[in-house]
């Protein structure tokens, strides 16, 4: 009898050795969890920065896709041809640009009308970036450290008019389908002259300028030629990927390739660390989804829609391939759904004309819930010129044909068609 008590005390000083041991194992876990909570945030912060330092060769440019100029002379245009604008915004017509926001104040609303009014002045400069940018990050982003960040309006397309001794930066605001005006500082208004000057008409015309063009969108540019474009092979860089290439691109984008699990599947390789879920097509996406409701992977401040850009554009350079490639890669829009979530997309441009990829313009899109981003597509693609131009069809015949499908009010644009096979690209007009 003895015995049996004796047998039953020890079992219940185990059970209290053992659940006081677990309590305690319990604490250094949270405790644990809690530093590599900490250390993961840090860690996230340093890698995204190291990122953004060393991606530098895959930069979202602030570039406008089209250029014009207006003096007496008539119109000077550029479009399609990336190195000729490059060349224009960097020299001169960049830091004009970049002056002329700067000293932006005080914005007044105009209407659509008043907007194309300005067109018909003697002495201007276009700027078309076939984007939406907001005025309080723009014009940091173009090198300028005087910003006025209390700006919400956004610039898709704008002018720089001169006219009786004065200059004004008009705007198309499409994020708010607005149209906005401001009266510029002096100083831009003799410099914004003197460049006016220096341009000599190469016979390009805005649309609104002929009657031959009275479908396209007012200020569509027509050049004196039709556009010659270079043709493109598209591939799938990662076809040629090692495991090598694999970490790296995992270590980017913010996964320790010693902590998930790897495992094939019918459409490629599936990782997961935790919640968060990164598959790598054999078509070339990357697609990511998190399920946890504390995901802290790619955090977003959404209180501003430049903040937005940034953090995606970080997460998008993290992700691109370190095959050469030729494209560039622009914003397309950020929107903002009724549901609170906002959805960033960005595409690839070569030569300056978008790239139509799998029927759809974008080349990355991120969904972003409660500041942090839960899903984000990536296609990842390698483009290379080859010797071969094409000749597109003449802007006359094109507005023959949207004429002859009753179409009004129409913007229209190159685009090359990537069907996602390794194979060269065909080049067509889009109206839209």
């Amino acid at each position: 009898m003895k015995n049996k008590r004796l047998i039953e005390m020890t079992k219940n000083i185990c059970i209290l050795f053992l659940s006081i041991s677990a309590l305690y194992l319990l604490n250094k876990v949270a405790l644990y969890n809690g530093f590599l909570d900490i250390f993961s945030q840090t860690q996230v912060k340093n890698q995204m920065e190291h990122n953004k330092n060393e991606k530098e060769y895959f930069r979202v440019d602030v570039e406008p896709v089209r250029i014009a100029v207006n003096n007496q002379t008539g119109v000077f245009a550029t479009q399609f041809d990336t190195e000729i604008i490059g060349t224009l915004f960097e020299n001169q017509l960049g830091s004009l640009f970049r002056e002329a926001l700067v000293g932006v104040t005080q914005l007044d609303t105009i209407s659509r009308e008043e907007w194309i009014n300005q067109f018909q002045q003697n002495r201007w400069i276009y700027y078309d970036f076939s984007c939406v940018y907001p005025i309080s990050h723009l014009a940091s982003w173009l090198g300028s450290e005087n910003v006025n960040s209390t700006l919400s309006a956004t610039l898709s397309s704008c002018i720089l008019v001169y006219q009786d001794m004065e200059s004004l930066l008009v705007f198309a605001d499409d994020f708010n389908g607005r149209y906005h005006i401001c009266l510029l500082d002096s100083t831009v208004s003799n410099r914004l002259k003197n460049t006016i000057e220096k341009y000599e008409s190469n016979n390009a015309v805005l649309a609104f300028q002929n009657e031959q063009f009275d479908v396209f969108d007012e200020v569509v540019i027509i050049g004196e030629d039709a556009p010659i474009l270079p043709y493109y092979e598209s591939s799938n860089p990662v076809k040629k990927w090692t495991d090598n290439d694999r970490n790296e691109m995992l270590t980017s984008l913010l996964f320790n390739p010693k902590a998930i699990t790897v495992y094939e599947s019918a459409e490629g390789v599936v990782i997961q660390e935790g919640r968060d879920t990164l598959r790598i097509l054999s078509q070339g996406t990357l697609t990511f989804h998190t399920s946890s409701d504390e995901a802290k992977r790619y955090m977003v401040d959404t209180s501003q829609v430049g903040e937005i850009i940034e953090q995606t554009q970080e997460i998008l350079f993290s992700a691109l391939s370190n095959e050469n490639n030729e494209a560039k890669i622009n914003l397309i829009d950020v929107k903002y759904n009724e549901d609170g979530s906002i959805v960033a997309s960005y595409g690839y441009r070569l030569h300056g004309v978008p790239v139509q990829l799998y029927s759809d313009e974008y080349c990355a899109r991120f969904y972003i819930q409660d500041g942090v981003v839960r899903d984000f597509v990536i296609h990842l693609r390698q483009y290379t010129s080859n010797d071969q131009v094409e000749i597109l069809l003449p802007e006359e015949h094109v507005a023959a044909i949207v004429k002859g499908e009753n179409r009004t009010n129409v913007k229209i644009s190159p685009v090359y068609i990537d069907s996602g096979e390794d194979k060269q690209m065909n080049i067509t007009w889009k109206a839209y």
